[in-house]
């Protein structure tokens, strides 16, 4: 029975680098909102997340929303979808987390020759949130985590995460819809735009919290479907 509402949002983000604006696009739809079960609730607590809630609908509302917003007796929780699950032909699961938006940052990513700024990624572990007197991060080495609700984007061309061997090779025409990352990329927060042929040197004497990538994670909440990726930079 579907006695509840909801609104799947569609986030998309149009402008020049730089000044990219953020459009969130509504959808309402009916739906369940329920618990998640026991099995599945400590198989993603164990990889970093904190299910809550399962909600069910109708296949046809769903075109691939990362962010839900659940009407609930307390208000308006916004949630991330992790996972989904079409458990019949007329009923799709959506597998949620409550989000924390106060965590949510940009990032400017370099891999080649090519820059990227991811928009909803975030800085996991305390350490991320100490800051010395200058501001910049506490520590040397931090975990970028890229979830799958993440938006990237090349200039204005919005691009999707390949693995490095397959990113190789693709044609030109499909790596300037595409990105990467491997140990000779680096990663900074925030949307800033270097001068023209900066490299890391220049960036990292620039800018503060500006990482080398040492190491990229595949994890996910015990699901093929709830992959995500941590990015470790010092």
């Amino acid at each position: 029975m579907l006695d509840a509402t909801a609104k799947l949002i569609a986030v998309t983000y149009t402008g020049t680098l730089g000044t990219m604006k953020r459009t969130e696009t509504p959808t309402d739809i009916f739906c369940q909102i329920g618990s998640v079960n026991r099995t599945e609730y400590y198989a993603a607590y164990n990889s970093g997340f904190k299910p809550e809630y399962r909600v069910t609908t109708d296949p046809v509302n769903y075109s691939g929303q990362g962010i839900i917003d659940l009407d609930l007796a307390e208000g308006t929780v916004r949630c991330d979808i992790y996972r989904t699950y079409r458990k019949s032909m007329d009923v799709l699961e959506l597998w949620c987390v409550r989000k924390n938006a106060a965590a949510e940052q940009t990032f400017t990513l370099w891999t080649g020759d090519k820059r990227v700024v991811l928009f909803g990624a975030y800085l996991t572990g305390s350490d991320a949130n100490e800051r010395t007197e200058t501001g910049k991060i506490a520590t040397d080495s931090v975990t970028l985590v890229l979830p799958q609700s993440l938006q990237a984007y090349s200039g204005t061309t919005p691009v999707s995460y390949c693995r490095p061997k397959a990113y190789a090779l693709l044609a030109t025409a499909d790596k300037a819809t595409h990105f990467t990352i491997d140990s000779g990329s680096f990663f900074a927060m925030g949307d800033i735009t270097p001068a023209a042929g900066s490299k890391y040197q220049d960036i990292n004497g620039t800018y503060d919290d500006v990482y080398r990538v040492q190491a990229v994670t595949r994890r996910n909440t015990g699901k093929p479907d709830t992959e995500y990726l941590e990015v470790t930079g010092r």
